[in-house]
């Protein structure tokens, strides 16, 4: 039986909803993925990572090639709040304009629908693992989104929060 997945398109590329709705197949895809393009080093981090994914990103060309992830992983900060913590990997032939930001926002907005029924996250938290996104005018990209800064973790990477409306003064 399989369920029904929500997808959008955007471009050359179709953005499916898989968050917690997996199958081991995808799951296979995902890890064999991350391994080909060096994206998660080794076998089991990958495999412990495929079952985060929130949303595929396909090649909307006929042959269907998985041309990305986002994953969500669940977090608590020192002040108690639950937060999704946000990763995308996108193929560096996929990596177009715009296409990271609608991976972003698509997951964004799945999250924030979700904690509006289950109550289950006070917001987002991403990561400026590509250093790319530590420069001024991504900062500003990430501050017209509604993003919030909170300082640098201990690697020295941006963190930046989205807060979800029921929480929208709380602090990471």
């Amino acid at each position: 039986m399989h369920r029904h997945v929500d997808s959008s398109r955007f471009g050359a590329y179709r953005i499916e909803n898989v968050h917690l709705h997996t199958s081991s197949e995808q799951r296979q895809e995902i890890v064999q993925f991350w391994l080909r393009e060096r994206a998660i080093p080794t076998l089991p981090e990958a495999v412990r990572r495929a079952h985060e994914v929130c949303l595929l990103v396909r090649r909307d060309d006929g042959t269907g090639a998985l041309a990305g992830v986002s994953t969500v992983g669940r977090m608590r900060t020192r002040s108690g709040l639950i937060y999704w913590v946000f990763r995308m990997f996108l193929r560096k032939p996929d990596r177009v304009a715009r296409l990271s930001l609608a991976v972003a926002n698509a997951t964004c907005a799945h999250l924030r629908l979700r904690a509006r029924r289950e109550g289950d996250a006070a917001g987002m938290l991403i990561v400026t693992e590509n250093v790319k996104l530590m420069r001024p005018g991504a900062r500003m990209l990430f501050q017209r989104q509604g993003c919030r800064y909170v300082g640098r973790n201990a690697r020295g990477q941006d963190v930046w929060v989205v807060d979800f409306p029921a929480h929208a003064t709380a602090a990471a």
